[in-house]
């Protein structure tokens, strides 16, 4: 296959590169017969001339064993693989001869040894032609035939853009009342030695607290409470090494990423407090100028602008620019703080690492919520990536990554040289470089069919403007750095549990019909009903011995119940406990919960469950509720496409309507 003038250009400059690489002296000194095996061994960059169709390029594999060579050759031309050489053999002087295919018909090569090179001839039936071969690095990726894929039409997102919730469900979890949710939370607050918010400030500043910059004393007081019940429990010496490392070095606690960024500017300025940022904040009205900054107040303030940084490095600049020319001391300072937070956000994923991974949790056998994870879904599952991502505000989110049985409905491999890529990067770099294709189809496109209006969209927009992602490489859970890692741990139980209900949703099978793959998409009561009761199960031992990992999720509830009663996180929660209840059995809560998300009815196929529907009889006069979820459907076109330097090159876009 040949790419034109363009591709040509390319490619050569590919080569280029490798060669760039490679040391002039890669055949070390004189061809001896003796030596010749060695010399001729390995893989060759290989150039045909003289055609019609100008230079052809390729690869020559060698390996001989005595007189006889053995091989294979890859031309550009070829989109089936190497051949196998014919008749290969060495002759005296350095020279060989072998029979392969190229454009025009099957042809002999002679050639030999000259210097670092091969040179020769091919004789066939037209007239004898020129090629000749340089050392190619074994470890160089080259492909003489571009990798060649083609991905099939998706179709992403929720069809109805109205939910309607079975009355009878609805009933069974009113049952749970909303008084529920303040008394678990005082009570956990109390527990974990910490004030319970209430009224106005629970609303507006409960993600300060998670943020670790509300009534801060006693937030770090009760962090570090914690962190020492959990040192002294450590049997293993390596892995209290490894607590101490990320939250005692040194001998000082260190509970969140203010604390360790704090640490980190001081390597570079022992003296360095926050309160050397107060004049350089103040100056461009960050902080008030007539009144002295409280800590919460400061602390936030610094990790705003960090946040800035993270999401808009421009205006950030612009920020510190300001701050140079008004008072160049103190931005000094606030720029040295910044360096500290960014290198903080490594040790952040460490640690959220370590709660998940580490054996740190005591019982009959030291354990990890990885093992409690894996036992409660029966799953073996890696634990997801932690994806360190500035929200500006205390967020977790699941990012959904594409499952074996999806990705090979998905992708298929339109050459030999796309599967050995396949093979190299496997199924994560693949969808990597599928997210590069971002393209623009115009203001609002969209394909009108008879049933639907869906989105026209590319998979790097769908990617880029959705947190949980879009055929992501690799199930991860992005989260915000500066959520408190002690608090923020029930959030990522709660993530994790969406991406192992969301795995069983999409190995379940999806329909092989005419069209696009259409991807299944839960109903936000049941997902989020599933990982908040789920992840409250697991975490509900764990939170028995340390009470403060279970506040902010406790908090958070307490606040939805006040503000959003009907949000999925709250009434899902309750919908989730009531059929836990009738049921009396979480493997088939999951179950009854995964048929409703891929069934036809959704939530309603519950009630067909003989065991639920006798539970819940007396309840099976109330009205079904609706509730308004804004859908919005898009349509992935199929692809065919090239992969040179990990970009896809677009061959052709197919669209196809389900």
């Amino acid at each position: 296959m040949r790419g034109g003038a363009t591709r040509r250009r390319s490619q050569n400059s590919g080569i280029a590169r490798i060669f760039a690489a490679v040391a002039a002296g890669v055949l070390v000194g004189a061809i001896a017969a003796g030596r010749l095996d060695a010399q001729l061994g390995g893989r060759w960059l290989i150039v045909v001339r003289g055609g019609a169709a100008g230079p052809v390029q390729g690869e020559l594999r060698l390996a001989q064993t005595g007189p006889r060579v053995g091989g294979t050759l890859w031309l550009e031309t070829r989109d089936a693989g190497p051949q196998v050489l014919v008749g290969a053999e060495i002759g005296g002087g350095g020279t060989i001869e072998f029979t392969a295919d190229v454009p025009g018909g099957p042809a002999r090569f002679l050639g030999h040894l000259d210097g670092g090179e091969l040179r020769g001839e091919l004789h066939g039936d037209v007239r004898p032609r020129s090629w000749s071969a340089s050392r190619l690095p074994e470890n160089s990726e080259y492909y003489p035939s571009l990798p060649r894929f083609v991905v099939h039409a998706v179709v992403a997102g929720r069809r109805d853009s109205v939910l309607r919730l079975p009355g009878a469900w609805l009933a069974a979890a009113d049952e749970l009342g909303p008084t529920t949710f303040t008394t678990a939370y005082v009570r956990g607050a109390a527990a974990a030695g910490l004030t319970a918010l209430a009224g106005d400030t629970l609303v507006a500043a409960s993600a300060l607290r998670a943020m670790g910059v509300l009534r801060r004393p006693e937030l770090v007081a009760s962090a570090i409470r914690t962190l020492e019940a959990i040192r002294a429990g450590l049997t293993d010496p390596r892995v209290r090494a490894r607590f101490d490392q990320l939250f005692r070095p040194r001998g000082e606690w260190q509970v969140d990423l203010h604390d360790v960024a704090l640490a980190r500017a001081r390597v570079r300025l022992r003296s360095l407090g926050p309160r050397d940022a107060v004049p350089a904040l103040q100056s461009i009205g960050w902080l008030p100028r007539d009144i002295p900054p409280d800590s919460a107040t400061l602390t936030l303030a610094l990790y705003r602008l960090f946040a800035l940084g993270a999401t808009d490095s421009l205006a950030a600049r612009t920020q510190l620019v300001r701050m140079r020319a008004d008072q160049p001391v103190s931005a000094a300072a606030v720029a040295t703080l910044l360096d500290g937070y960014s290198s903080a956000t490594a040790w952040y994923a460490d640690a959220m690492r370590f709660f998940l991974d580490e054996r740190w949790i005591p019982g009959p056998e030291m354990s990890s919520l990885a093992d409690a994870i894996r036992t409660a879904w029966g799953d073996s599952a890696a634990t997801p990536a932690i994806e360190v991502r500035v929200f500006g505000y205390p967020q977790a989110v699941p990012r959904y990554g594409v499952p074996d049985s999806l990705f090979s409905r998905l992708v298929h491999a339109d050459n030999w040289a796309a599967e050995e890529w396949l093979r190299r990067h496997g199924r994560g770099g693949f969808l990597t470089v599928l997210h590069r294709l971002r393209l623009d189809y115009g203001p609002t496109p969209a394909i009108v069919s008879r049933d639907e209006t869906l989105r026209l969209a590319s998979p790097g927009v769908l990617a880029g403007e959705d947190a949980n992602g879009f055929l992501e490489p690799r199930d991860a859970i992005a989260i915000d750095p500066g959520y408190m890692p002690l608090l923020a741990l029930g959030a990522t139980v709660h993530e994790w549990q969406h991406l192992l209900f969301q795995r069983r949703l999409l190995e379940r099978g999806i329909p092989a019909r005419p069209g696009p793959i259409v991807l299944p998409a839960a109903d936000p009561y049941l997902a989020e009903g599933v990982a908040e009761w789920r992840a409250e199960r697991i975490m509900g031992p764990v939170v028995a011995r340390f009470p403060l990992l279970g506040v902010a999720e406790l908090e958070k509830r307490a606040r939805l119940q006040r503000t959003s009663p009907n949000d999925p996180h709250v009434l899902g929660y309750r919908m989730v406990g009531a059929l836990s209840r009738a049921v009396g059995d979480d493997d088939r809560v999951i179950r009854l919960l995964l048929d409703a998300a891929s069934g036809r009815r959704g939530a309603a196929d519950v009630l067909d469950d003989p065991v639920v529907s006798r539970a819940w009889s007396r309840h099976a006069a109330a009205p079904v509720r609706t509730v308004s979820a804004p859908a919005r459907r898009a349509l992935v076109p199929e692809f065919t496409f090239t992969i040179e330097d990990e970009f896809p090159d677009l061959l052709a876009t197919r669209i196809v309507l389900p």
